[in-house]
This record gives structure tokens, C-alpha cells and sequence, in this order.
């Protein structure tokens, strides 16, 4: 084994055999293709070579930071995003109060208007003292083109991951406020006890969805009946962002220097 030099600056282990490259070091790991190519496409960059990839609008700060991310672990895009909601599940899952998702985006709304009315909703869970991630995702339905053929329709939404140390009854009306606020139908509440995910109507009725801890792709299935629409309409998370002082600081460094 021995130590690569990145355009970074920064160094990497690079092993003589790719085999030796476990997904539990790759933080600073190596430079074999198989261990590069953590995600699928050829638009994919690795090891700095950003230029293959769009840079994000400077109002899509979940991207920014994947972005960002993706260039201080020398890994793609996609890749720091996967990285970057295993975190955040480990962590939420490991926890004992509940976990509230919510959203601000409507579909009438822009993108970019939507995603201010998420950063007020943001503001507004931490004025209310939660811990809370900002996390993107992506709707996938299938639709008809002009000449009949079913092709994918993408549409990326962001939510609000917000850790309440409330319990069940003080939290339903807080949440439901908020929804009234910002004009949404529903909301997740996973609570730990007794472990379950519900989904909590703005008429401050709820009903079960399932069993809590869940998986990654459990949980896309929950927010996927949370906000309704077509039945085979599915979602992906995608990323965290991380609205941290520093980390906005170091991320407006890095791209003021792009």
C-alpha cells in the first residue's frame, strides 16, 4: 500500500489489490477504477475532476454541499449524497425522541420559490429548538411523450428532518401548525415508542404506515404515500445538507474559488 497524491493536496491510500479497498475505509481510499466508480454514469467525477458535473444553483445548497463533499472524499457526486443519508440514518435511527419529515414544496410553486419557503420552514423548526437536516430526494413517475411512449419524468423535492424532544401528544399540534403555515396536507412522525412511522394528516388525524426503525428505501416508500399522487410514482433520497455556520462557510469558500 502506499500514498497517492490528490489535486486536493490531500493523500489517499491506494492498495495493491482492489479487493483490499472495503467500503468501511474508502473515506480515504484509493485509487483502483473499481474503487472509484462508486456510482454509475460517465458524467460521474472522481478525485477532483469536477468539470464533468454541473455545478449546482447557487440556491440549491444541498447540492452545493454534496458537491463539496464529493471533492473533500474524492468520491462522486452520487456517491457523497448515498454517504451523506446513511449518516443521517444512522444517527436518527440510533436516537429515542421522535423524528418529524416535513415539507414546504407545492406543486405550483418554482423550484427556487419552493425552496425558500423551505428554508423558512427550516428557520422556523429551529426557533422551535429541534435539531433538524435538510435533505433532497427525487419523484420518478412515468409519463407519455408525444408519440405514446412511457418515458421517466424526474421532479427533485426537498424536506425537513426535524428531532423534536417532544412527546406524541405536544407534538402532533406543533407539527400541524406548521402544516397550516406552509399549506401542506401531511407530515411523517416516526416515534420510538411504540416504534412506528405514522403519517399525520392537517386535520391532526394519523394512521400507520409501517414499522420504525426502517430502512432507506422504506422510508422513501413512506414519503412517497405521504405526499400522495400516482400510485406507481416512486422517490429516492438523494442527499443531506448541513446548514452549520462553518459548513456554509467552507462551502462558499470552496465555490468562490471555482
Amino acid at each position: 500500500m502506499r500514498l497517492v497524491n490528490l489535486p486536493s493536496g490531500s493523500k489517499m491510500e491506494e492498495h495493491e489489490n482492489p479487493a483490499d479497498c472495503s467500503a468501511n475505509h474508502r473515506d480515504h481510499c484509493c485509487s483502483h477504477e473499481e474503487a472509484k466508480r462508486l456510482a454509475d454514469g460517465v458524467d460521474e467525477f472522481y478525485f477532483g475532476q469536477a468539470d464533468r458535473v454541473p455545478m449546482p444553483d447557487a440556491d440549491d445548497h444541498i447540492g452545493r454541499f454534496t458537491y463539496f463533499k464529493a471533492h473533500q472524499w474524492g468520491v462522486s457526486v452520487a456517491e457523497a449524497g448515498k454517504r451523506s443519508i446513511a449518516q443521517l440514518f444512522e444517527r436518527f435511527q440510533a436516537g429515542t425522541s421522535p423524528v418529524v419529515v416535513l415539507t414546504a414544496f407545492r406543486t405550483e410553486l418554482a423550484l427556487p420559490q419552493n425552496r425558500l419557503s423551505n428554508a423558512s420552514i427550516a428557520a422556523d423548526i429551529r426557533d422551535l429548538g429541534w435539531g433538524y437536516a435538510r435533505v433532497k430526494g427525487t419523484f420518478v413517475e412515468m409519463t407519455k411523450d408525444d408519440n405514446g411512449k412511457e418515458q421517466p419524468v424526474r421532479n427533485s423535492e426537498e424536506s425537513i428532518f426535524g428531532f423534536s424532544g417532544l412527546g406524541r401528544r405536544k407534538l402532533a399540534p406543533v407539527v400541524t401548525k406548521l402544516m397550516e403555515k406552509y399549506r401542506q396536507e401531511a407530515a411523517l412522525i416516526m416515534l420510538p415508542k411504540p416504534q412506528e412511522a405514522l403519517v399525520l394528516s392537517s386535520d391532526g388525524s394519523t394512521f400507520s404506515l409501517g414499522p420504525w426503525p426502517a430502512t432507506v428505501e422504506q422510508m422513501a416508500t413512506y414519503y412517497a404515500r405521504m405526499r400522495s399522487g400516482p400510485r406507481d410514482r416512486a422517490f429516492t433520497f438523494d442527499a443531506v445538507g448541513n446548514d452549520s455556520v462553518m459548513s456554509r462557510w467552507a462551502v462558499d469558500v470552496f465555490f468562490k474559488n471555482k
